[in-house]
């Protein structure tokens, strides 16, 4: 319960409720499909959750300091992809077969999902697309 506490305030919703359809349609690993679904939405809610951010890149360097709002979800994102050189993820999910079709069946599983609903900014079915569309 904690744990679910805790992703509901730490803006880790969007990935989960768009990860668990990934995984459940797709077979994605479902650590995988969080990951990758990470940057855009740091894209969405960077400006939302500026302070958590600044938070989180404050305990993953402690000389991090925020020079404007958008500074720190900028500097999540890079660390995010360089983590994903050095695992060898391209950032996509292209070895996954994921058509078109498999988005139109994940994009109402994905809204509905609880997880979803908590993201600090309004999610429709255009946006959550619109990222799987961007894992082809």
């Amino acid at each position: 319960m904690l744990a679910g506490i805790a992703m509901s305030h730490c803006c880790g919703t969007l990935p989960h409720g768009m990860g668990c359809p990934l995984s459940g349609h797709c077979n994605v690993p479902h650590g995988l499909a969080c990951g990758v679904i990470q940057i855009p939405t740091i894209e969405i809610v960077g400006k939302t959750c500026h302070e958590q951010l600044e938070i989180l890149m404050k305990y993953i360097d402690s000389n991090f300091k925020a020079e404007d709002e958008s500074c720190a979800s900028k500097a999540l994102i890079k660390k995010i992809k360089t983590l994903f050189d050095e695992l060898g993820i391209d950032g996509t999910l292209k070895d996954f077969n994921l058509t078109d079709e498999k988005i139109k069946a994940m994009v109402p599983d994905a809204k509905i999902h609880g997880c979803t609903g908590l993201t600090m900014e309004e999610i429709d079915e255009n946006t959550i697309e619109k990222i799987y569309q961007s894992l082809k």
